[in-house]
């Protein structure tokens, strides 16, 4: 299996982690794990119903972690091991998100720090597009503030369709206030976003 991994950050405080499996044999179904080790103080909390990981660290900074494969993937906890330090080690909780697919196969995650916010959340959904490209629709909410995002990142460099829009780009995001008010745009290698 040919496996690509793309990162991309958004200021302030968004990211996104997008996996491409590629398989050479598209009709044998795979299991796929996209593991999340936290630290083990972290008090890792997790919904499959929502397909969201949280770290609950009791001070400072936690992450939300949202898939956007919400039909197709299923949300976990085990038990593996942290070492602290040198010939240290103890168990450890970890959670993950699980895919079995056959063909290429794509796993996204929008990651959102959360610090001392009760009401931050985020929530995400995959968006139809073409192959080798993928594209997710999120809500989140920061500081009591709502907001909507669209991202679309293509593996082979071409341009398409996410939800309202399109575009040319290689990757765009559009960011949107509760009033569908645009917030932000990013776009690399390309030169428009445009509503359909």
């Amino acid at each position: 299996v040919d496996h690509r991994r793309t990162i991309t950050y958004i200021k302030p405080n968004i990211f996104i982690v997008s996996d491409l499996m590629d398989p050479d044999d598209d009709t044998l179904s795979n299991n796929y794990k996209q593991i999340w080790h936290m630290h083990p103080e972290a008090n890792i909390s997790y919904s499959d119903e929502e397909k969201i990981i949280r770290s609950n660290f009791s001070e400072g900074a936690n992450v939300i972690l949202a898939s956007a494969d919400t039909e197709t993937v299923s949300v976990h906890e085990e038990l593996g091991w942290c070492a602290r330090a040198y010939a240290k080690v103890e168990e450890a909780p970890f959670a993950y998100f699980e895919k079995r697919s056959a063909g290429e196969t794509y796993l996204d995650t929008v990651i959102m720090p959360n610090n001392d916010d009760d009401t931050a959340a985020v929530t995400a959904e995959r968006l139809e597009t073409k192959s080798t490209a993928t594209a997710i629709k999120f809500d989140f909410v920061q500081r009591g503030s709502a907001y909507k995002g669209y991202f679309y990142l293509s593996y082979d460099g071409e341009g398409g369709t996410f939800g309202p829009y399109e575009t040319d780009a290689k990757t765009a995001f559009v960011q949107l206030d509760a009033a569908g008010k645009l917030r932000g745009l990013l776009i690399k290698e390309g030169s428009f976003v445009r509503e359909k």
